[in-house]
């Protein structure tokens, strides 16, 4: 998977488990960093702007839903906090066979907008792709959701620096 090719590329060959298990273990938490992304947890205040701007930023697909559906996604959130760990699958209401890859359906959208959001965070599930999603006080250790949001500024500066400091040569546009 491709959420392993750079821990290969760094450590070679190495448990099948390590990525999951970091992530089950509270060391890792997936977000939308340069794409999905695994991050290290302790990171998680860096990425708290943008999903305070995810209302400003909502994809088309969730603004047509919000004006189809008012209250959609609210109440795919509060089924989340009613039944704890939930796929989309657990609260899809498909009728028809699944299309393509990204043929998603309203509880698979309304659950990626709240993982964006940072209302939810998912991790993976250990033998498939699908994301089990949950609220972070559930999912993220405590100490790390205590830790204050830096300003937007300061944050980005931190990211920028880590993204330097990890690839090592760059371009300004890689950063």
């Amino acid at each position: 998977r491709s959420q392993e090719l750079p821990v290969f590329a760094r450590l070679g060959p190495h448990p099948r488990d390590l990525l999951p298990r970091a992530a089950a273990d509270g060391e890792l938490f997936e977000y939308w960093g340069h794409e999905a992304s695994l991050i290290p947890v302790e990171h998680h205040p860096l990425y708290r702007w943008k999903m305070a701007r995810a209302a400003e930023q909502a994809w088309r697909s969730v603004a047509r839903m919000n004006e189809e559906r008012p209250g959609y996604v609210e109440s795919i959130y509060q089924m989340v906090v009613e039944r704890g760990p939930v796929v989309a699958g657990d609260l899809s209401q498909r009728t028809a066979p699944k299309g393509t890859w990204w043929d998603w359906d309203h509880a698979k959208v309304a659950l990626e907008w709240l993982f964006y959001s940072g209302r939810v965070t998912a991790r993976r599930r250990v033998n498939d792709f699908a994301r089990l999603y949950d609220l972070p006080e559930r999912m993220l250790p405590p100490a790390i959701l205590g830790l204050p949001t830096p300003p937007e500024a300061e944050a980005r500066k931190a990211l920028l620096v880590q993204a330097a400091r990890s690839l090592g040569v760059a371009t300004l546009r890689d950063l």
